[in-house]
């Protein structure tokens, strides 16, 4: 994961039980919203947030776009972490990600875990590139 200036690196430096790496505990702090935009993030990087998806229940906005190194495998290792979860999200940025086109069992998936999903790259399919809201 690419470290963040001033804060833990690893799960082994975090106070939080199964909480997010590189994110430093606080007192009466849940985090709701992440935006690891434009860091450089790949598919590799992803496994580690989403290890942490499934014991992270106030995270509802998640901003991973305008990282190409995500590819649909990455979105689908972040689907299979909120399968964990007893909640999907509210919002997912990949926007500028590597991500598509995406086959019709990781569509539905999304719809159904994701509200607010975004998706634009020049590998989607045009009828995937959208801004979709779901239920």
């Amino acid at each position: 994961m690419v470290p963040f200036p001033g804060q833990c690196h690893s799960r082994e430096d975090s106070d939080i039980p199964g909480g997010i790496p590189g994110v430093p505990p606080q007192d009466g702090c849940a985090l709701s919203h992440l935006t690891l935009s434009g860091n450089h993030l790949g598919d590799e990087d992803i496994e580690e947030v989403a290890r942490s998806l499934p014991s992270c229940l106030s995270l509802v906005s998640l901003d991973l776009s305008a990282n190409p190194g995500i590819s649909t495998e990455g979105l689908r290792t972040l689907l299979g972490a909120l399968e964990k979860r007893s909640r999907g999200l509210e919002f997912l940025s990949l926007a500028g990600c590597s991500v598509g086109p995406l086959d019709e069992p990781t569509w539905t998936r999304s719809t159904g875990m994701i509200r607010d999903l975004r998706l634009c790259g020049r590998r989607v399919r045009s009828d995937q590139r959208l801004f979709w809201k779901g239920p």
